[in-house]
């Protein structure tokens, strides 16, 4: 260990092992989990959980554009961690960032510049592979909270769209904090309207396949809890030619339930 490194150690406290740059050449374990602002009281839990989970390409939104959102990013990066994000506008609140483990990621832009929105290829076992972490618009349960939501939604879209036909021959994966709802979710959710489902199937059209629905057809998981009951707004689309490598694929609930974030974590498993 270099003096830098030490130096590192003892600023973050980090004494933890991190899962293995080996783990890479055979497994691609993809974590998505909105970290709820991480704030000072809670950043060490949270990295603490991350560590513990032995993923590899963690993806992390609704991180704040501060100072302990800042330290939170140096903390994975002292563990070994190689992060990426996008530069964050003046008015920018939060950021989804990407942070991977055996992997080089390379920054990929967006035609839709957005610090909510993070893209990296990486070099995996199986090929090429873009990653994309999204922090989509909450929905405000207003008019004005539906427009904005429905413009974002609309250029994330476009952006992805125009990405997938640049770039048709490299895998994609789309994860994060989508803040939308499938069609027929239950618990049936009559604050969220035509343009959230639409959304959803715009990015299933871009031929992606909802993991946690092809592993678990039937499944009832739910990913946020708020006061009239939960909802499943977290989500991992896959390329469909990345279907039959999908081992894996759930929720994390322990870290809801230990109150380190008001969300569960998802996780997804590629062979």
């Amino acid at each position: 260990m270099t003096n830098d490194d030490a130096m590192q150690g003892l600023l973050f406290g980090s004494a933890q092992d991190v899962v293995a740059d080996d783990v890479a050449t055979r497994e691609l374990r993809v974590l998505t989990l909105n970290v709820q602002g991480a704030p000072a009281t809670r950043r060490d839990d949270i990295v603490e959980w991350l560590y513990a989970s032995e993923h590899n390409v963690l993806v992390l939104t609704e991180v704040r554009t501060n100072d302990s959102g800042n330290r939170l990013i140096q903390e994975l990066e002292s563990s070994g961690f190689r992060t990426v994000l996008t530069p964050a506008g003046t008015d920018d609140r939060y950021r989804s960032i990407i942070a991977t483990k055996g992997y080089e990621p390379q920054p990929v832009k967006a035609d839709f510049s957005t610090s909510r929105l993070v893209m990296a290829r990486l070099t995996t076992h199986f090929g090429l592979l873009d990653v994309a972490g999204l922090y989509s618009v909450t929905n405000g349960m207003s008019l004005s909270s539906s427009l904005a939501r429905r413009d974002f939604q609309k250029h994330v879209l476009d952006a992805l769209t125009q990405h997938r036909a640049r770039h048709a021959g490299v895998p994609f994966l789309l994860t994060g904090d989508l803040n939308v709802l499938e069609p027929g979710h239950q618990p049936a959710a009559n604050d969220f309207e035509e343009h959230d489902y639409a959304f959803y199937k715009g990015l299933l059209g871009l031929r992606l396949v909802d993991a946690y629905r092809q592993v678990h057809p039937d499944g009832t998981d739910l990913s946020w809890y708020g006061p009239s009951g939960g909802q499943r707004l977290d989500h991992t689309l896959v390329d469909e030619s990345l279907s039959r490598r999908l081992a894996d694929c759930g929720y994390a609930h322990d870290v809801r339930t230990r109150r380190i974030s008001d969300h569960s974590a998802m996780t997804a498993l590629l062979k």
